[in-house]
């Protein structure tokens, strides 16, 4: 399959239906791509301990076919990526999405998402589960919920204190029912997490207000 391509457009940030985004075409990461997506994910290093040596370590898995980076390119331009990593034969772990910060709400991670959905869909996947900085949570939230991720858990401290991170989970179509009653009922059960995690996510952090890693 050749690189695939999509003509940008999205309400924009003042919400006028006109075109924001030129072409983008998504492409695999090669190993001269390795200087400019280092470049790229700049937040990296600020938000996990060793963030700039684990990605090393994993664009190296990339290369040994052992994860899977792509990344969305304007021309020659790198506009966003997304690296996945297995985790067994049905499940995978999205280990980062990322925008640059000039194009965030245009469009781009939308675009990246929904080329991860597919992927996975006719991958015939059971779950993918990322993880997200719980300060990042309220930014990231319409993205990932629009994809059909739900509120799984919170991990406090996961990276080093008041480095807690919201864990998210997409299901398969396997895992779920055909029930449209019972569909209806996990729609607002995942719809719940969500603003209980928004809500909280705007707290000062206490201990009346955390969760050590149990489902929501």
């Amino acid at each position: 399959m050749g690189d695939m391509k999509y003509r940008g457009s999205s309400t924009g940030r003042n919400g006028a239906g006109v075109s924001t985004l030129p072409t983008i075409t998504f492409r695999p990461f090669s190993p001269s791509d390795r200087a400019d997506v280092i470049s790229l994910l700049t937040d990296l290093p600020a938000l996990y301990p060793k963030g700039a040596r684990w990605l090393q370590r994993r664009l190296d898995d990339v290369v040994e076919g052992r994860a899977r980076c792509t990344l969305a390119v304007c021309h020659t331009a790198i506009l966003g990526a997304t690296i996945e990593t297995p985790k067994g034969r049905k499940h995978m772990k999205l280990s980062t999405i990322f925008v640059r910060p000039t194009l965030r709400r245009c469009g781009v991670g939308s675009l990246l998402m929904d080329d991860c959905r597919r992927r996975w869909e006719l991958s015939d996947l059971d779950e993918v589960i990322v993880t997200v900085a719980l300060t990042r949570l309220r930014e990231v939230a319409p993205l990932f919920r629009r994809t059909g991720f739900e509120m799984l858990a919170v991990e406090q401290a996961r990276y080093g204190d008041e480095r807690d991170e919201a864990v998210l989970r997409w299901c398969g179509a396997r895992q779920l029912t055909s029930s449209s009653d019972v569909n209806q009922a996990g729609t607002r059960r995942c719809d719940l997490q969500w603003h209980k995690m928004l809500r909280i996510q705007t707290m000062l952090r206490s201990d009346s207000c955390g969760f050590d890693c149990t489902t929501l």
